[in-house]
Order: structure tokens, then sequence, then C-alpha cells
């Protein structure tokens, strides 16, 4: 068994999310949340378990999605702090179990050492495992999908996923890009939705909800996957100074964004948690 030499960079990575994730709520009680959420995380020893443990013992999880609201609440503050809340609780999910996923998907292949490296001078193991895990995310997914009862106007989710799948599926080649084409589709299936006039009985708002959140979730989840195997990617070759062969984008968007962040905090005597 492959031992996991990513610790450090996984810790990394999951500060960083905590970082971007603190630079964007305006209300107070979702910048709450985020320093509760980030304390549980010191408090549990870096243990994914430990820590959702906290987590859920809070009922904070429990928090409904509200991209639908009916007519009289819609644009309250309240419903706006509860998207909020929402949106990062979702977030902290796909960071966390991609990251727990991840590392025991990578220590499962045996391949002995450090050094096995591919055509780019890539730890081998990453991209084994990056694939793998896709896999299993889609096939997750895909069975959620053909579960789920969706709304007449979103019968489209269903149909565009599994037509997606099946077209994905084939080639090695295919299943390197599937999941950034996937996470296209869902983000551009999720925009569409604002774009939409939806009109919706009484009834159906929980339904609705409940659709476009199984959407949302899996884009974090494989947007997550993308960014944390682009991550390790980088810091195997930054630790070998071969940053040259290094052309992945979405991380380094992702750094950009932590760079600018930093530099707009950098007065802000209460930029750290």
């Amino acid at each position: 068994m492959k031992k996991f030499y990513y610790k450090n960079s996984i810790k990394q990575f999951i500060e960083n999310e905590f970082f971007i994730q603190k630079s964007i709520p305006d209300h107070q009680s979702a910048a709450d949340l985020l320093f509760f959420m980030y304390q549980s995380w010191l408090k549990s020893d870096e243990s994914y378990e430990s820590y959702w443990n906290i987590v859920k013992n809070e009922k904070i999880l429990d928090i409904k999605s509200n991209f639908f609201e009916r007519a009289e609440i819609t644009n309250s503050d309240e419903s706006d702090i509860q998207f909020v809340k929402k949106i990062i609780i979702m977030s902290f999910e796909a960071t966390f179990k991609v990251c727990k996923d991840f590392s025991k998907i990578y220590e499962s292949f045996n391949i002995e050492g450090f050094d096995a490296i591919d055509e780019n001078g890539v730890d081998v193991s990453i991209e084994k495992s990056f694939l793998k895990l896709s896999q299993i995310y889609l096939k997750e997914f895909i069975e959620k999908v053909k579960k789920t009862q969706f709304l007449d106007v979103f019968k489209y989710f269903e149909t565009s996923v599994i037509e997606f799948a099946s077209k994905n599926k084939s080639s090695k080649n295919a299943l390197k890009d599937m999941p950034y084409m996937l996470m296209e589709l869902l983000s551009s299936m999720i925009d569409n939705v604002d774009d939409m006039e939806v009109n919706l009985d009484e009834v159906e708002f929980d339904s609705a909800n409940k659709n476009l959140e199984l959407l949302v979730q899996h884009e974090l989840l494989f947007d997550r996957l993308i960014l944390l195997a682009e991550h390790l990617e980088y810091q195997f070759l930054e630790s070998k100074e071969a940053l040259s062969q290094f052309h992945k984008v979405n991380i380094i968007e992702r750094y950009d964004e932590i760079a600018m962040l930093e530099h707009m905090n950098s007065n802000n005597e209460n930029n750290n948690f």
C-alpha cells in the first residue's frame, strides 16, 4: 500500500477553502458560522470524522436549501442569510468529502515509492486517484439522479446528465476530461435556471429546491476534486523544482484568487479567524 505523502498539502487546501469562504460573507451570522466551522476543524485534530461529528451535533447541517422561495419571503435578509449559509455548508461538505476520499483512494494503490512519475513528471498515483474517484462520484451521481423525482420543468436535468454519462465512459481520455466537462455542464444548467421562468405551485417548492441542490452539490464535488488533484500535482512539481511542466488552469486561478484576497485583506485587522 502506498503511503499518503500529501497530508500537509491537503491541510493547506482546506485552509485555503476557509480563507476564501471567510472573504465572502456580508452577514455576521454567516461569518459566525464560518468561525464555528473553522474552530471545529482545529478541535478535530484534522480528523474528518471528528470534524463532522462536531458540526452535526450543532445541527447546522439541517439548514434547508432556498434556491426557490415563496414570493413573500424572497429577497428578505433572513432568506439571503440562509442562502449564504447553505452554500458555505455545501462547499465544505464537498471539500472535506473529496479530501477524505482522495486520501483513501491514493493509499489503496499498490505502487511503491514516491518516484513513480508520468510523462509530465507527476506522481502517477495522483492521476490514478483522480480518475478512480471521478468514476465513483459519477456512478453515485447517476444513481441519485435516477432515484430523484424531478419536476417537469427540471426533467432535462435528468436526461442531460444520463446522456452525458453514456457518452463519456468509454476511453481513458474521456475519463480524464469527464470531470471537467461534467462540472461545466452542471454549472451551465445551474446558471440557466436564473434565466428560466419557473412558476411553482405551493407544494412544489421543496421538490424544486431538492432538484437544484442535487446539481449544486455535485458541481461543487467535481469542482473540489479537480482543484485538489491539480493542487497536489502543483505541490509535487514545486517540490521537484519543475513547475515549468505544470499547465493546469483551474488551480492557478484559485491561487490567483487567494493572492488577490490576501492583498485586499492585508490592511484589515480582522482578516484572521
